[in-house]
C-alpha cells in the first residue's frame, strides 16, 4: 500500500474497565500501523481511567478524553466529540467491548484506495465471553444490495457499526442523533446511505469484527426504554424523509410502520405511550384514514391484547 492515510479509531466507553483492555489490544494488533485511537469516556466510575493510563503510556497513538458537557450523555455524544477531535482521513467506529480482526483496517483501506469508494463494509461474528472459541454466529447473511438505502430501511440488510471504514469527508456528525439511545446505528447508516450513491460503497464478505454477545454487552438486554428508542429512531427517519425526500417518505411510510409494530406492542403493554403518541400525530398528519385505524388498533390491543389490527393497519391502505 503506497498511500498511508491516517485512520481514526473512535471508541465511546462507559464503565468498561474490565473489557476495554481487550478492545485496545485488538487495536494494537492491527497490521496497518498509521492510526490514532480516540477513547471518549462518557462518565465512567469503575477504573476505566486507570486502564486507559496504562495504554497512553504504552503507545502515543492512543488519546483519551472525557465527554464535554456540550455533548449529551450517551454513546452518540461521545462519538460526536471523538469525531470532532479526530485528525484522520478515515473513520473506524468501535464499541468498547468489541474487537478488530488484526487485518481489518489494512484490508478495507486497501480496497477503498483501489476502488475510490467512500465506505467499505465487512461482515462480523458474534462471540460469547471468549473470542475465537466456541460457536461464532455470523452477523449478517447479506451485506450488499443493488439499492443500499432500500435494503437498510426495509431491514433486508443490516450492518454492525464497527464493520464500516468510512472516508471522513463524507460523514455528517449530525447523523449521530444525541437524543437517541437505541436504533442510532441503524439511523446513522441510513442517513449516510442517503447522502451517497450505491457506487460509493464496497464490501468485504470476510468477518473483520468480533462483537461481544454476552450479558456484558450494553446492547444485549432489551427493555421498554430501548424499544422506545427503536421506535423513535423509525419516527425520526420518517420525519427526515418527509422534509428532505418526500417521495421516499411516501414509499417507506408503510413498510417502516409495519416493522415498528413489534416495538409498539411492547410499549403499549407497559403503558409507555409517549413515543406512541408522537408516532400517532405523525400518522394523523399523513392520513386521517390510517390514523383512525391506528388509534382503533391501539385501543383494541390495550383492552383485549389482540394485535390483529395493529398488524393490519399499516398494510390495509397502501
Amino acid at each position: 500500500m503506497n498511500k498511508r492515510p491516517l485512520v481514526s479509531i473512535i471508541i465511546p466507553t462507559y464503565n468498561r474497565a474490565h473489557l476495554i483492555g481487550e478492545t485496545l489490544d485488538s487495536v494494537l494488533a492491527q497490521t496497518y500501523a498509521n492510526w490514532e485511537c480516540i477513547v471518549v469516556d462518557d462518565g465512567s466510575t469503575d477504573g476505566t481511567t486507570e486502564v486507559m493510563q496504562m495504554y497512553l503510556e504504552k503507545d502515543a497513538r492512543f488519546r483519551y478524553y472525557n465527554r464535554p458537557d456540550e455533548h449529551l450523555p450517551g454513546g452518540n455524544g461521545a462519538r460526536s466529540y471523538g469525531f470532532k477531535v479526530s485528525r484522520g482521513d478515515y473513520i473506524q467506529w468501535l464499541d468498547s467491548d468489541d474487537l478488530l480482526e488484526e487485518q481489518k483496517i489494512y484490508k478495507q483501506l486497501e480496497l477503498l484506495l483501489r476502488s475510490e469508494c467512500k465506505v467499505c463494509v465487512s461482515n462480523a461474528v458474534i462471540f460469547v465471553d471468549t473470542p475465537y472459541k466456541g460457536k461464532l454466529k455470523l452477523w449478517s447473511k447479506e451485506l450488499n444490495a443493488e439499492n443500499v438505502q432500500d435494503a437498510l430501511i426495509t431491514q433486508k440488510m443490516r450492518w454492525a457499526n464497527g464493520t464500516l471504514l468510512i472516508k471522513k469527508e463524507v460523514i455528517n456528525p449530525k447523523f449521530w442523533d444525541e437524543n437517541l439511545f437505541g436504533g442510532q446505528e441503524w439511523l446513522f447508516h441510513i442517513l449516510l446511505s442517503l447522502s451517497l450513491t450505491d457506487k460509493d460503497f464496497c464490501f468485504i464478505n470476510d468477518s473483520l469484527l468480533l462483537i461481544r454477545g454476552s450479558h456484558d454487552s450494553i446492547t444485549s438486554s432489551i427493555n421498554s426504554k430501548r424499544y422506545e428508542n427503536y421506535l423513535l429512531a423509525r419516527l425520526k427517519l420518517l420525519k427526515f424523509l418527509k422534509i428532505h425526500y418526500p417521495l421516499l417518505s411516501n414509499k417507506y411510510f408503510f413498510v417502516t410502520s409495519r416493522i415498528s409494530v413489534k416495538y409498539m406492542r411492547v410499549l403499549i403493554n407497559e403503558n409507555k405511550f409517549r413515543v406512541i403518541w408522537e408516532y400517532y400525530l405523525f400518522v394523523l398528519n399523513k392520513s386521517l384514514v390510517v390514523a383512525f385505524y391506528f388509534f382503533y388498533a391501539i385501543l383494541v390491543f390495550k383492552l383485549f391484547r389482540k394485535d390483529i389490527y395493529l398488524r393490519k393497519c399499516f398494510g390495509k391502505y397502501n
